[in-house]
């Protein structure tokens, strides 16, 4: 301590109040604060209502000490509070409540000495009760077509400053519009926790019992304890479509080679939320039948499912095929001509074959005789559909039977008395005809016969041929014979004989 001697006198008043001064001046210069200035808070951390106890040391004993509050963020001006230190330089302060609009922010408290000039400085916050909320989709569905309901599980979390401590209810709402129709509804709607509690949960039910609109609709939950001590969490509210389902145009298809039908695949095209998935009935990419077949497609997911139909044409463009075979028979024994009971033509095709019709050249009925020589036939095959083919066969029928000839009866002659020649002229007359005979037709030669039909003394062979008109050939003979019955004549002749 700095000790100061004083010595004076008081000759007058005014001399008197100059002592008083410096008196007052030397107790001053020998006050030696206690301990280096130093200011502190109760409590590191508030709540809107609280008071702050602000206590600090080390200043000149007596002195006005300034204590100002700079807010972060700044909601307000500076706040100013003023404190006399005790004779030890300490003093103590409790003239600051914290109010709703401080909450969360901090506070740079400084304390300045107006006499000694010292300083000391704290930091002090307030905090919210209420840290944060978080909203998750637990369940449920709602659809644009009934409605339903949805779910979320809200979790309200306790702020991490000392001011959100102890116990408090915090209230539960959704903030920001809802699609019409939709209600919003919490179990429990009041939160509450202990002082041993850091979270606590609500069941959020969100629900519509009509039509609503289709779509994803951002909502905001906030869990509320007082005006400016809140917390809020977001999530989506979407609301699921029926299905539509939009068919494709008409399906027109030919046949596949050798069916009676066509595979036919296909697509309809839906629309929905979730997803919808698209069933068929009958389903694509399976054989359908000649014909107009109607085909029913169905979109389907959680909310339901929308149908729709529309025809699958197949047509059959495919021709019968007709097999068939050229035929050749010989003429049936004694006539000129063949009967066939089976030409052996057949007809196939894809689907049904309706007829099958053949027609002759010769205009005859199939099941009448076939003449001698090459007949077509023209087959024409339908289907049930009216598709046609067309086939020819041939069909020839051969004359291998062989013709009869019958000669005339064998002759046996004789020259006869006064007989010229040696031999005897035999009319045709006298030697005869020959009948020939054939299952078609047939002419006779004969062959054989003399010059002049002079036939001479012995036997002579007559040859009769048949020949049928595809050539077949028959022969028999006629044996002629001439006998010599003619007795000799004597020829006299003078002979004249000279002699030498």
């Amino acid at each position: 301590m700095t000790h100061f001697q004083l010595r004076f006198a008081v000759p007058s008043r005014r001399a008197a109040l100059t002592l008083a001064t410096l008196i007052t001046f030397s107790a001053i210069l020998g006050a030696t604060p206690a301990r280096a200035q130093d200011v502190t808070t109760e409590f590191p951390d508030y709540y809107p209502g609280d008071i702050v106890v602000i206590t600090g040391g080390g200043f000149w004993p007596g002195e006005r000490i300034s204590l100002r509050l700079d807010q972060h963020p700044t909601f307000h001006d500076p706040y100013v509070f003023y404190s006399t230190a005790d004779s030890a330089g300490a003093f103590r302060n409790a003239d600051y409540t914290v109010e709703d609009q401080d909450l969360g922010t901090s506070f740079d408290l400084i304390a300045t000495g107006l006499s000694s000039g010292l300083v000391a400085t704290a930091f002090f916050t307030d905090s919210p009760k209420v840290g944060s909320v978080t909203v998750v989709p637990s369940g449920g569905e709602m659809c644009n077509n009934d409605g339903g309901s949805v779910t979320y599980t809200v979790t309200v979390n306790r702020g991490s400053g000392s001011g959100s401590n102890g116990s408090f209810t915090t209230n539960l709402s959704v903030t920001s519009a809802l699609p019409a129709g939709v209600s919003a509804t919490f179990s429990p709607n009041s939160v509450s926790f202990t002082s041993s509690q850091d979270s606590r949960t609500a069941t959020l039910t969100l629900s519509a019992s009509g039509a609503v609109a289709a779509g994803s609709t951002g909502f905001t939950v906030r869990a509320l304890t007082s005006a400016s001590d809140f917390a809020t969490g977001t999530e989506l509210l979407t609301v699921h479509q029926l299905p539509t389902v939009t068919a494709p145009a008409p399906i027109t298809r030919n046949n596949d080679a050798g069916k009676c039908g066509a595979v036919v695949t296909f697509a309809a095209t839906a629309t929905g939320n979730p997803t919808p998935t698209l069933s068929y009935s009958p389903a694509s990419g399976t054989l359908f039948p000649v014909g107009t077949t109607t085909v029913t497609a169905t979109a389907t997911n959680s909310c339901g499912s929308a149908s729709t139909t529309f025809t699958v044409t197949v047509i059959d463009n495919e021709k019968p095929a007709i097999t068939v075979s050229d035929l050749t028979r010989s003429t049936d024994a004694g006539l000129c001509a063949a009967t066939i009971t089976s030409l052996g033509a057949t007809a196939s095709d894809n689907c049904t074959v309706s007829s099958l019709v053949g027609t002759r050249s010769d205009a005859a009925a199939l099941s009448a005789a076939f003449p001698k020589g090459t007949t077509t036939v023209t087959w024409v095959a339908t289907d049930n559909h009216g598709n046609t083919a067309t086939a020819t066969q041939l069909v020839t029928v051969v004359d291998t039977e062989m013709p009869t000839v019958t000669p005339p009866a064998g002759l046996n002659l004789v020259t006869g008395a006064g007989a010229s020649t040696c031999g005897l002229v035999v009319s045709d007359a006298a030697l005869g005809t020959a009948a020939g005979h054939d299952n078609c037709s047939v002419t006779v030669q004969r062959t054989g016969v003399p010059a002049g039909n002079l036939f001479p003394v012995g036997t002579t062979t007559v040859t009769y041929t048949a020949t049928d008109g595809s050539g077949n050939t028959a022969s028999a003979t006629q044996m002629v014979t001439v006998a010599d019955t003619t007795p000799p004549v004597a020829k006299i002749q003078t002979v004249m004989i000279e002699s030498t």
